[in-house]
Formats: structure tokens, sequence, C-alpha cells
């Protein structure tokens, strides 16, 4: 609780935020399963996609900073969740052939998203409790990425992978509006100018480096691997 207590209001909300947006993040556990099942696509042909959406995502978070810098992590955190919410929202409408612009471009938006976010965190904080500001961020997305997948597979199971993008686009959008409410334009303002002293004082902005970044597209990939195993175990039991 004392964590929680240091961390301000506004960034609390956030990480609310950050949970919930977590937990509708389907998009990636189960992408290689749609692109073989419902698509059609051969093995080879959505490892293909699949690895190019990773790509886009490591790409966003590396140039999500710049993009924060120079136009506001706020509206970058809204344009890039826009972007991913509206391409995932129709995802089941596009041609397969069109999966391979739009799946990387939803990728690359999410990263600039997850970007943003923690830059949002590393400002919004006081300088002496960013690493409580840090805790409470890895908490919420960890906690949504726990919740999410297994909810995903219900979602997938009753109904259709279709639903299952539909349900991770709609949800991005409600993570949108949630932002643009909680992390009004002028409150945004003030943490950059907050901050500007920190940064000036030689203090180094919390961020991930590549070794990090990498190290978490691993983990990614190994949480996809598992799925896939779990998937098809359960499909020769019922075979």
């Amino acid at each position: 609780m004392k964590t929680l207590r240091a961390v301000p209001r506004t960034v609390r909300l956030l990480c609310f935020g950050m949970f919930f947006n977590a937990v509708v993040s389907f998009t990636f556990i189960y992408l290689f399963v749609y692109l073989t099942g419902p698509r059609g696509l051969s093995v080879g042909q959505a490892g293909v996609i699949s690895g190019v959406g990773g790509i886009g995502l490591v790409a966003g978070n590396f140039t999500g900073g710049w993009f924060g810098d120079r136009y506001g992590h706020r509206r970058a955190l809204l344009a890039g969740a826009l972007v991913s919410g509206s391409l995932l929202a129709v995802l089941a409408l596009l041609p397969t052939p069109a999966l391979i612009a739009a799946l990387p471009l939803a990728q690359y938006a999410s990263g600039v998203v997850r970007s943003a976010n923690s830059a949002l965190v590393a400002v919004g904080v006081p300088e002496g409790s960013r690493r409580q500001g840090f805790a409470v961020m890895r908490f919420a997305s960890n906690a949504g990425f726990t919740v999410g997948p297994p909810l995903g597979a219900l979602v997938a199971d009753h109904w259709s992978y279709d639903w299952l993008f539909a349900a991770d686009g709609v949800g991005t959008l409600l993570f949108a509006a949630y932002a643009a409410r909680v992390l009004p334009a002028r409150a945004a303002a003030r943490l950059r100018a907050s901050a500007a002293p920190a940064v000036d004082a030689g203090v180094p902005e919390p961020g991930r480096t590549f070794p990090e970044l990498v190290a978490e597209a691993a983990l990614l990939q190994a949480r996809l691997d598992w799925f896939q195993g779990e998937l098809a175990r359960l499909g020769d039991q019922e075979g």
C-alpha cells in the first residue's frame, strides 16, 4: 500500500487503464493460430507475418519516445491507440493480403502506446518515487497479460477469432477514450514542465534498453509458443 500511496492519482488511473488494455490485448497471443486456422495460411506465411508484426512492435517501442518528445506523450498515446484499435477492430473484414501491412502497422502503433505509457509514468511521478511508479505500472501490465489470454480463449471458443480481434480493437479504443479523460491536455503539459528540471539536472529518463526489449520480445514469443502447444494438445485430445 505504501508503494501505491507514493504514486500520484493521475498515474494510478493511467495504470488502471493499462491493466484494462493489457487484458484485451489478445492479438499477439493468438495471431499465429488465427492466421493458420481461419485465414488458411501456411505455417511459413503465418510466421513471416507474425515476425514482421513483432518487428513493428519493437520499432514502435524505440520510436515512440521520439514522437512523444516532438508532439507530446499524451498525443502519442492517443494517436497510437486510435490507429491500433481501429485496425484491429476491422481486422476480420480485411482481405488476407491486406494483413501484411495492417498487422505490422497495428503492432507498431501498439509499441508507440507502450512507450508513451512509460514516459507518462516517468514524468508524472516525483523524482524520488519513480521506482514505485514503475512498479505499479509493471504490476498492472503483468496482471492484465495474465488475465487476458484465458479470457481470449473463452471468446475464441464460444464465438470466433474474429470477435477476439474485434474485442481487442474496441478495448484499445476505449482505453484511448479513458486516457483522454484521465490525462487532460493541460495536466499533461504541467507534467512535462515539472519533469524538465529533473532532466536538466542530469537525471536520466527511465527507458528500456535494447537487451531489455529483446528479452521482452523473447518472453512474449515463449508465451505464444506455450499457448500454441496447449491448443495443439487440446486438439489432439479432441481428435
